[in-house]
Order: C-alpha cells, then structure tokens, then sequence
C-alpha cells in the first residue's frame, strides 16, 4: 500500500469520526429542544386548563335581604358563612339572654333562599314558604277582589288545607331569636307588662317597642276623639299563648311572646276575625265589607307599624285584633314600594 493511499484512508477514518462525533452533537441538541417544546407546551396546557377552571368557578353572592334582618334585630348577630356540602349559606345567629349575666345563645340555620332552615329540612326546603313577604300599606278591599282571588281565599281558609300547612310561616329564625324552642324556654323570657292599663305577657325583647306604642297612643288620645275612644272601650289584651294557629299545627306568633291581640268592648258590635264569622257565612266571609269589620283608627295603626308591627287586619286572611311584631316585613315591604 502506497503512503499517499495510507493517508488517504485516514483521513477518511477522521472524517468519518467527525461526521459522527457532530452527528452526535446535533441529536443532543435536538432531543434538548424536543424536551424543552413538550415541557413548555405541558405547562401551557396545564396554565390554560387551570385558568379555564378558574373561569368556571362559582360566583356565590351574601343572602340576599340578610341586610334587613341585621337593621330589624340590631342587637341580634347575623353572620353568614358559605357551606360547600350544602352550596347554601349557614347563619350564624348570636342572641343575648334576659340574664346579662348568662353567655349569648348562638344557633345554626341555612339561609334556604330566605327560609332559615336547619341542616335536617334542608331536603325539603321547597315545601316552606319564605319568611318574607309583602305587607301592604293598604287594607285590602274586598270590593275589589278579582274571582280568582276569592277562590284563592276562600280555599285557604278551608279547615282540611290548613290542617295540613305545616311549610307556611317557618317558626326556625324565630325559635333562635326569641329562645322558643319549648314552652320552657319562651316562659323563662316573659314579661308582665300593662299596655293600655291592660295586663298581658309578653317577650322581654319587644317590650320597648310596645312602651313607645302605648306612650304615642296615649299621647295621641289627649287631642284625638277616636283614639280616645279606642282606649276607653278596650277591653282586654291578649299577649303570650303557647299554642298553635286556628285549624293549623303552625306555631302561633303568641308562642313566641311576640304578638298582642286587641279586643274591644262587644267587640266593637262587628266582626274581628274571619274564622268567627265563617261559622255564621262560610260560603262569604272572605267578601265581609270593611264597614262591617271591627278596624282600630288608622293612626294606631300607623303607630304600631311605625315602632315595627304589622297589623293582622291587612291580611286577606283577616285577623283584626291582631298585631305582630315583624320589623323586618316592614322594612321589607318599604324597600318594593320604593324600588
């Protein structure tokens, strides 16, 4: 083999190595490259799946009107926290007790789109009704009642129909802010109190209200007749009663300490309640004209409604000796007329 041919194969042998050497070099770099494409494609995928995650998260607002409550009850805590298990808000509401002296009562309700429901009723919450609704500043006429809407009232005051209206009215929020769970407990809040030189008992936790009802009534009768007349022909006053509605297993709002009936000498010579005058006309008592309806004057009224009670005589269901003390209805019922 000649030197030059020697030579030759060498550095063929040279170049070949590097060719492979480079070529080794380069799959290197390409698989480094291939490597960093995929991670940084990984991290996009993952960046944008959480941020379309995020986009669907779920915007949960504050109960609606829970705003109402904290004016109505000032002394009462509301504090809402949002459960996931039940995706519903749990009130956390802390009441005072007569006894200073005693640690505050803290109970646990669902916010049920305004029911206030324990966890237990929570399945069933669309068969309560709200506690919330419409209290007119107007006393309805029947006059001017359509015919669906003396069907409607002549249906709800049937006997069967109430019997069975446990869902109306839940009595929960009220059996956390009055204590009045059991007989027991709302007796121990009791006080007796004279309204209108009439004794009665109520809540402890609505007699100032009730004190600066009766001082504006009495102040009122110094220079009106017929308010005069409206206390000097009372008879008596109604106040705490453990018992349940007329035809109902509802709680009455008398249970809780919370509503006073006033009822007039021979009643006024008219009708106070409906339920006593379906007895005499049960295929017409829900047309009893006003004129024939025992109605206190409308500046009581207006009085009572002022320091937060509404009157049983503006229900359809009319209960005219009735008054409730339901700040939150009022406020409620001022904030649609305003809208």
């Amino acid at each position: 083999m000649s030197l030059h041919y020697y030579n030759f194969l060498r550095f063929l042998q040279k170049k070949n190595y590097f060719l492979f050497v480079i070529s080794k070099i380069f799959l290197c770099f390409l698989l480094i490259f291939l490597t960093s494409c995929t991670s940084t494609k990984s991290k996009h995928c993952t960046e944008t799946k959480s941020s379309q995650f995020q986009n669907k998260k779920i915007s949960v607002s504050t109960p609606k009107y829970l705003d109402l409550l904290i004016k109505a009850y000032p002394d009462v805590s509301f504090v809402p926290e949002y459960d996931k298990n039940f995706l519903d808000w749990k009130i956390h509401i802390t009441v005072p007790q007569k006894d200073s002296s005693l640690p505050q009562k803290t109970s646990v309700l669902y916010w049920a789109e305004g029911r206030f429901l324990p966890p237990e009723k929570m399945k069933e919450k669309e068969l309560y009704e709200k506690i919330f609704y419409f209290y007119p500043e107007n006393i309805p006429d029947p006059k001017n009642f359509t015919k669906e809407q003396i069907k409607l009232i002549k249906e709800s005051g049937e006997t069967e129909i109430r019997k069975n209206n446990y869902y109306s009215s839940p009595h929960f929020l009220f059996d956390a802010i009055y204590d009045s769970i059991t007989q027991e407990s709302t007796e121990a809040n009791l006080e007796e109190t004279l309204f209108l030189s009439k004794n009665t008992k109520i809540h402890y936790r609505i007699q100032d209200a009730l004190k600066k009802v009766e001082k504006r009534i009495l102040n009122l009768s110094l220079t009106n007749q017929e308010v005069k007349e409206f206390v000097d022909t009372l008879l008596r006053v109604d106040g705490f009663s453990w018992r349940e509605i007329r035809d109902s297993p509802r709680k009455s709002f008398h249970s809780f300490g919370i509503a006073i009936d006033l009822l007039p000498k021979g009643w006024g010579n008219k009708i106070v309640y409906w339920n006593w005058e379906k007895h005499q006309n049960p295929e017409g008592w829900m047309l009893t004209p006003l004129s024939k309806r025992w109605i206190p004057p409308l500046s009581v009224i207006n009085i009572f409604e002022e320091e937060g009670f509404i009157w049983g005589g503006k229900w359809n269901i009319w209960d005219n000796m009735h008054f409730e003390y339901r700040p939150e209805l009022i406020l409620y019922s001022e904030m649609l007329e305003n809208k």
